[in-house]
Order: C-alpha cells, then structure tokens, then sequence
C-alpha cells in the first residue's frame, strides 16, 4: 500500500523525535491484545522484561470479558490506551501527544489494521514485527523485524 492505495490519510504529523533523557519511549498498536493470539501472548511475556522503556499500547480493538492475557498486557504497560472507537485523524493525534520515539505495528494487513494511521507517520520511526510476518512494502514502515524463514537472505531487497 502506499499513499494512493490507502486513500485520505489523516495529515501527516512527522514529529521530530523526541531527545532520549532516561527513557526510551516505545508504542505498540494492535487488535491483538487477547486471549492465546501470538502478539498478545508474546508481548505479555516481554513487557516485563523492558527496562528503561516507557512502553505504550494503543488497542484497536474493545476488551473481551475475562481475557488474562489483555489484564496482563495493559498492566505491563506504562500507558494503555482503548483507541478503537478513535476517528483515524483522532488516533493520530493522540499517538503522536504520547511523544513517542518508536512505534511498533503488530497488525501489518490484517484484519482491522491502522494503514492511514501508520502513513501519517504519528512517531518518527515505525517498526512492522509481529502480527503480520513478512514486508508490508509500505513506504511509511521504517523497519520490519523478521527472520530468515520469513524472509530468506536471498529475497531480501537490502
């Protein structure tokens, strides 16, 4: 997807990255803060590992009743935010206030996925990893975490 393809993209915020004080600022945004899905799963097993991170979640999707693995999630964050009810341009704004350094998609093109978010670009770097394994080819990620099943060194464009 790029610009056209995703459509009207809420104003691009581009803000400059903040100075690293003390504390990394990183953010995650995903629907996938539930029940056994892998994203959920794995971050609620990294996050108390994050030392000298402020950590942010931003969750497109409402909790489900009884879900451990959301509690955990929300508990292991410095700051979780419900933006699912959230106009595009809206989210933006809010993503881009928290100041953040990173921002980590876990969607990719999954159902539910914040393309138009992510192309106004709300943190000044953006990391695809997770939700979705494989490049989105998107202009706007700066970065996706993969490995070499996912991405065989001899189909890498780098």
């Amino acid at each position: 997807f790029n610009r056209h393809e995703v459509g009207n993209v809420p104003k691009a915020v581009r803000p400059a990255s903040p100075p690293l004080k003390k504390k990394l600022r990183l953010g995650y945004l995903s629907a996938d803060y539930r029940g056994i899905h892998p994203v959920g799963r794995d971050l609620a097993a990294i996050l108390p590992r994050h030392q000298n991170i402020l950590s942010y979640g931003y969750a497109i999707n409402p909790p489900r009743v009884n879900d451990t693995t959301r509690k955990i999630t929300e508990q292991g964050m410095g700051t979780f935010r419900r933006v699912d009810d959230m106009a595009d341009g809206t989210m933006v704004e809010t993503i881009a206030q928290d100041k953040l350094h990173i921002l980590v998609d876990l969607m990719g093109y999954t159902h539910g996925s914040k393309a138009k978010v992510l192309a106004a670009k709300p943190a000044p770097l953006i990391i695809a990893w997770k939700g979705f394994m494989g490049t989105t080819a998107a202009p706007y990620i700066d970065y996706v975490t993969t490995d070499k099943m996912t991405t065989p060194p001899e189909l890498t464009v780098f």
